[in-house]
């Protein structure tokens, strides 16, 4: 199979650009809700089909989507082409002029121009262009195309080599001591101006983080505003990483804007705001930074943990025993935190429709169960020392619907000085192991009898609803 070939066949799956040597399309192997694509793909030296999913889909999941052989990737007869034999490397089309350029490609997409935006090198030059067209034959009717100076002079209709320079690079080279605020796309990043912070992004989105020079960054303060939607989070992890891999590492802060809806960004956390106030919108964002804290780099492990097991305690292996030695014995005592509905170590979850108050539920619970109260109609046995962790909710507020709550139940401050522990994790990153071991260090110090986790979503680094996602979070 050629190029062209293979080409042809991603691009049945959504629109396919040019990526600097590469050709960027949507990975048929997973739901790709991003603008360009998670799909890069190229005809090696070899003759075959080199790709790659920079959402972490495996080439041969990719190659089954397609409806293709692993062979298929290579020549006819199933091996690889000798190098002679290669069809010669596509060249970019070089214009005399930008605006040149700019007709050519909108012609050619059968759009218009709707807007651009330059990148600028360590030295000031204008060395790339992302210029944003109307585009019919795309899902959500635009694309991107990247533009280059071209040597000798004209614009080439290919971005420059990777490492790529970062957008807004001049105003960071200037300004060495305010915090840089990481964002996804150039419009992003120019809401963030418009209201006196210092911004930047990477260019082609959540999918070619690692193809930028984030060395600029070195040592810097940085705070990551992540769009809210699962390519918006993979987008500040991977930078977060390369950030704080940097020599010497930046200070990162990963905060999220609240309010926000699915695939919300900077750009709509301006507009919708409710001040009109520039300077109000912007302390609001600091204000966000400083409460949250800073990003640790991930810690090295070279080895499971080992589970030490108390020397008169074997550990416990499957065995079978006579169901008839129920009527000559009891069992042991359940320890019952609600009666007859679960017991201490068991992992429960509440599951609902949004807005069906399940949050007030499980605080409620959380204050009877500390406090010694029955429950709903559900009996308490006794007190418990619990620990809920809420990450929806500002600090403030929940702490106002507590103490409500708290009154309203004729709860007082001795019924839960001791027995109940709040944490307020809202804006921090709580998902996946890095936030498990953060939850863990911190709940263990008080010997709790009940975790409360709220919401569920915000611990997971899947989907809520796959089985195989939540098996790993509630582990």
């Amino acid at each position: 199979m050629n190029l062209n070939d293979f080409k042809a066949l991603v691009e049945q799956h959504g629109p396919v650009v040019r990526d600097g040597g590469d050709w960027r399309g949507r990975c048929p192997a997973h739901t790709d809700d991003g603008n360009r694509g998670d799909l890069t793909f190229r005809q090696g030296d070899d003759g075959r089909i080199v790709l790659h999913c920079w959402h972490g889909c495996t080439a041969q999941s990719v190659v089954t989507a397609l409806g293709l052989k692993w062979s298929d990737l290579f020549s006819e007869n199933g091996h690889s082409r000798p190098r002679a034999a290669q069809e010669p490397k596509k060249q970019p089309r070089i214009y005399p002029t930008y605006h040149g350029a700019v007709e050519a490609v909108a012609a050619r997409l059968g759009g218009s121009y709707v807007r651009d935006w330059t990148y600028h090198s360590v030295d000031g030059d204008e060395v790339m262009y992302i210029v944003r067209f109307t585009d019919p034959r795309s899902e959500d009717g635009k694309r991107f195309v990247a533009l280059s100076p071209a040597p000798g002079g004209g614009i080439m209709d290919c971005a420059p080599p990777a490492p790529r320079p970062l957008y807004n690079l001049p105003a960071l080279l200037a300004d060495s001591s305010s915090p840089v605020f990481v964002v996804e796309g150039e419009k992003c990043s120019d809401a963030g101006r418009k209201i006196g912070l210092l911004t930047t992004t990477s260019v082609f989105g959540s999918g070619s983080a690692d193809k930028a020079d984030w060395s600029p960054l070195a040592g810097r303060d940085c705070i990551i505003l992540p769009d809210h939607d699962g390519p918006g989070e993979k987008y500040a992890e991977k930078v977060a990483g390369i950030l704080l891999s940097l020599t010497p590492p930046a200070s990162v802060k990963i905060v999220r804007l609240p309010g926000l809806s699915v695939k919300g960004d900077l750009a709509d956390y301006v507009e919708q705001s409710e001040v009109e106030d520039v300077e109000s919108i912007r302390a609001n964002i600091l204000s966000l930074a400083a409460e949250t804290p800073v990003t640790q780099p991930p810690q090295k492990v070279t080895k499971p943990p080992v589970e030490i097991q108390n020397a008169e305690e074997p550990t416990r292996k499957l065995a079978l025993f006579d169901a008839a030695t129920w009527f000559d014995s009891e069992p042991p005592p359940a320890d019952q935190i609600l009666g007859n509905m679960f017991d201490r170590g068991d992992k429960v979850a509440i599951i609902g429709a949004s807005k069906c108050q399940k949050s007030f539920f499980l605080l409620q619970a959380a204050l009877c169960l500390a406090a010694g109260r029955d429950f709903l109609g559900w009996s308490v046995p006794k007190r418990r020392k619990v620990v809920l962790i809420q990450m929806e909710i500002q600090a403030h507020h929940f702490w106002r619907r507590g103490l409500r709550m708290a009154k309203a139940l004729e709860i007082t401050r001795e019924n839960l000085e001791g027995w109940l522990y709040v944490g307020n994790g809202r804006g921090l990153s709580l998902a996946g192991a890095a936030g498990a071991e953060q939850i863990r260090n911190v709940v263990l110090d008080h010997a709790p009898d009940l975790i409360c986790l709220d919401p569920l979503y915000k611990l997971t680094e899947g989907k809520e609803n796959a089985s195989e996602d939540m098996k790993t979070t509630l582990a």
